[in-house]
């Protein structure tokens, strides 16, 4: 099973390079700002569409740094995880933006949640392979965040393709389409461990399962008319006891007769029960800007 608590030099480390980050990002130094990030690390911002690899990440924040200074920046771990190699960093931010000659009625302070995947390398070193942020709320201005919608249509850093992934995610995915569908969020509440917390798009966190599955229900009661639901594995990591997974998900749908769609991406921990199943034991969910 997962531990909750690495070991502490690892814990110290993350700590330290997580600071480092937060300063990096005040002085909108992006040189030192990558120093965490892997080649192949994929990034999931809210309302920016994915972003593989340190290329398209650096280009991100050279381009965020062009059209905001950020003032302060407040990032809390809530949650690390041990996962083999690899090290769930699980917490909340809150941060104050100015920008630059854009929109001045825009948010100036922001809080929300990230997750961070770290993966361990020789001599104890910690690279950035996965990172999500989102909002606890929708914003009045999701433009300003984004700036390269055409990444939408990226493919994983490794190459993966979405039929490479295990006939059991593709099974899981096939219910989770289904409750959305169908608005069935009784259903999709089976999806989760009864420990579960999850991180939904412009919202508090969910934790337990007794949180959870009204706040699915009551999510799933809307009046739109599902027409379609696609979601894909994007990038996955087997571990023993535990899958991360990187997924993007499209609905279209109806409401009144008038069209509508949405899509976005997450990244999943999916954790194996005793009696062999899969649920979701922690989730985090972000929108790309409607076209």
């Amino acid at each position: 099973m997962a531990q909750t608590q690495p070991a502490t030099s690892m814990v110290e480390r993350i700590n330290l390079l997580s600071s480092k980050w937060s300063k990096d990002l005040v002085d909108g130094t992006t040189d030192d700002l990558m120093s965490i990030y892997d080649q192949g690390a994929i990034y999931m911002p809210e309302y920016q569409p994915t972003l593989n690899g340190s290329t398209k990440i650096r280009d991100y924040f050279d381009a965020m740094n062009k059209r905001r200074k950020v003032l302060r920046v407040d990032m809390r771990t809530e949650e690390l995880l041990k996962l083999e190699e690899y090290i769930l960093q699980i917490g909340m931010f809150e941060m104050d933006v100015e920008w630059r000659a854009i929109k001045s009625d825009a948010e100036q302070n922001f809080t929300g949640k990230y997750w961070r995947i770290w993966k361990r390398g020789g001599a104890d070193e910690l690279s950035v392979v996965g990172e999500a942020f989102g909002f606890y709320k929708r914003l009045d201005h999701p433009e300003l965040w984004v700036t390269d919608m055409a990444t939408r249509k990226d493919p994983s850093p490794s190459g993966f393709e979405p039929h490479q992934a295990s006939i059991e995610l593709k099974a899981y995915h096939a219910i989770g389409q289904q409750g959305v569908k169908e608005r069935n969020g009784a259903l999709r509440a089976k999806l989760y461990a009864q420990d579960a917390i999850f991180y939904p798009f412009a919202d508090t966190p969910k934790q337990g399962i007794e949180v959870l599955k009204p706040y699915l229900i009551k999510y799933s009661s809307h009046g739109a008319i599902i027409d379609s639901v696609q979601t894909h594995t994007h990038e996955v990591i087997y571990l023993q006891n535990f899958i991360l997974e990187f997924a993007k998900f499209a609905v279209a749908w109806r409401y009144n007769e008038m069209p509508g769609q949405s899509n976005g991406k997450g990244i999943s921990l999916r954790k194996r029960l005793d009696n062999g199943e899969l649920r979701f034991f922690r989730h985090i969910g972000t929108h790309n800007l409607e076209l």
